[in-house]
C-alpha cells in the first residue's frame, strides 16, 4: 500500500468511526426511557378493566402527546335508521383499518391543545385511514364517522383525554413525565402500540413507541379455546348449563310461590 492509499484509508475509517459516533449519540439523545406499568394484561374470571401508568423523560416546554393504539382489523356494524316512523337496521356498514382502541393523553388543554395538536394525531388522524363501505348513508362517510367515534366513546374503546399527562419533575435529562389511564373492561387480547410523541412549534422532535400484550388467562382462556376449537361441544355445553340454571330457578322460585 502507498502513502496515497495509505493517508485515504485512514481519512476513511475516522470519517466512518465519526458517522457511527454521530448516529450512535442521536439514538442515546431520542431515547426517553418510555415505561408502562403493567406492561402485560391479563383477562380473568373477574376482570373489571385494567389501570396503566406510563412515565417517561421528555424536552422541556413542549407538547406532550400518548397514543395507545389497539391492531386495526375489518369490522362489520348495523346501520339504523327510519322506516315508516320506526328505528330499525337498514344494512350493514363495514369498517377497514379502525383501531380496536384509540386512546390519546395529551399535556395541554383548551385552546393551546387545539392550535398545536395539528391534523396528525386524535380523531382527525383516524379519519383519515378509516374507511366505510356497504349501505352508506346519503349524507356520505362523515356522519357515518361521527356515530361510530360515539359508538366507540360509550364503550370505553376510543377517548380523548386533554391534561391527563402531568409533569412530575426536572432532571439533568429532561422533564419527567407521567399519565395514568384505565383500560376498558371490554379491552381484547392483542398487542397495543404507545407511541409517545414529543411536539413544538407544531412540529414533532421525537417520537418512541413501545407495546404492551393482553391475554386471557383461566377460565376466560378455557371458554374461548372451546368456542373457537371445539364449536360443537361449547355450544353443547352452553345449552346444558342454560337447561340446569332456567331448571334449578324454576325450583327456586316456583317453589316460593306454592306457600
Amino acid at each position: 500500500m502507498n502513502t496515497r492509499n495509505g493517508v485515504r484509508f485512514v481519512f476513511v475509517s475516522i470519517l466512518a468511526l465519526f458517522t457511527m459516533s454521530l448516529s450512535c449519540s442521536v439514538v442515546l439523545a431520542t431515547s426517553r426511557d418510555l415505561k408502562l406499568n403493567p406492561s402485560e394484561i391479563h383477562i380473568r374470571e373477574f376482570f373489571q378493566g385494567a389501570p396503566m401508568t406510563i412515565t417517561a423523560t421528555v424536552p422541556p416546554q413542549s407538547l406532550y402527546i400518548i397514543e395507545i393504539k389497539g391492531e386495526s382489523h375489518a369490522q362489520e356494524l348495523l346501520r339504523k335508521g327510519r322506516r315508516g316512523g320506526l328505528w330499525m337496521n337498514i344494512g350493514e356498514v363495514k369498517v377497514q383499518a379502525a383501531p380496536s382502541m384509540y386512546l390519546m393523553l395529551t399535556s395541554e388543554t383548551g385552546d393551546s391543545l387545539k392550535k398545536d395538536i395539528g391534523p396528525d394525531f386524535g380523531y382527525a388522524a383516524l379519519k383519515k385511514v378509516i374507511s366505510f363501505s356497504g349501505q352508506l348513508p346519503k349524507t356520505g362517510s362523515d356522519i357515518l364517522f361521527e356515530q361510530f367515534l360515539k359508538l366507540k366513546e360509550t364503550q370505553g374503546l376510543y377517548g380523548i383525554f386533554p391534561g391527563a399527562i402531568k409533569v412530575k419533575g426536572t432532571g439533568t435529562e429532561g422533564e419527567k413525565i407521567e399519565a395514568k389511564i384505565d383500560l376498558p373492561c371490554n379491552i381484547t387480547p392483542g398487542t397495543y402500540e404507545v407511541i409517545l410523541s414529543v411536539v413544538k412549534d407544531n412540529k414533532l422532535l421525537e417520537q418512541e413507541i413501545t407495546e404492551f400484550t393482553v391475554e386471557m388467562k383461566g377460565l376466560p382462556k378455557l371458554l374461548s379455546s372451546l368456542a373457537f376449537e371445539h364449536a360443537l361441544f361449547y355450544g353443547s355445553l352452553a345449552v346444558i348449563i342454560a337447561i340446569v340454571f332456567g331448571f334449578l330457578m324454576g325450583f327456586v322460585f316456583g317453589g316460593k310461590g306454592a306457600h
